[in-house]
Order: structure tokens, then C-alpha cells, then sequence
């Protein structure tokens, strides 16, 4: 007769599991300078190109660093911000002038 397994059997234990924590937190000169002008997506395309990795890796190491640098962090979020803001000002200039060029029209 056949005995069943229990799950934590079938688990790895925690020591076993690898983290994905790059242990190598330098990157790029021209990743580090794309981040330094806020490019953000640019960094982890370099990171990838030069570390031959796949996006979600290139993202977690973009992401360790910045954790690692906080000066950096809250320059590409005052970055990110002003471009949000920015995309939200032409998105109402859009709307506000399509609708005066509709009222015109009628």
C-alpha cells in the first residue's frame, strides 16, 4: 500500500532556497549615468544588453541599486513625478481644445 507525502516534504527548506538578490550591486557607467538624468527604463535596457539577463533580473538589480542609493531614488521619483504632471497637462490642454474645436463646429 502506498503512503502519502506530506507537502513540507516536497518543500525546499529556506536554507536551500536561493535568494534573487544580486550580490553585485555596481553597475554600468552608462546605466548609472542613464539613472543619474532619470531614464530609468534606459538603465535596466543596459543592464540587460550588458549582463545578458532577462527584464524581471535587469529590473531587481535597477531596483536593489536605487534602494542603495537614496538621493538617486528621490531624483528619478521627482523625475517620474514631473513627468506625470506634465503628460497630465497636454492630456487637458487636448481635451479643453477639442472640445472648444467642437463647440465651434457646431
Amino acid at each position: 500500500m502506498l503512503q502519502p507525502m506530506s507537502l513540507s516534504s516536497l518543500q525546499p527548506s529556506i536554507s536551500e532556497v536561493q535568494t534573487a538578490l544580486p550580490r553585485d550591486l555596481t553597475l554600468p557607467p552608462t546605466a548609472t549615468a542613464a539613472l543619474w538624468q532619470g531614464h530609468r527604463m534606459e538603465a535596466i535596457k543596459l543592464v540587460r544588453l550588458e549582463r545578458k539577463m532577462g527584464l524581471h533580473e535587469a529590473t531587481d538589480v535597477i531596483d536593489t541599486y536605487l534602494q542603495s542609493q537614496p538621493a538617486l531614488k528621490n531624483r528619478i521619483d521627482v523625475a517620474q513625478a514631473d513627468a506625470r504632471e506634465g503628460l497630465l497637462r497636454w492630456l487637458l490642454f487636448l481635451l479643453i481644445g477639442g472640445a472648444g474645436l467642437a463647440y465651434l463646429l457646431m
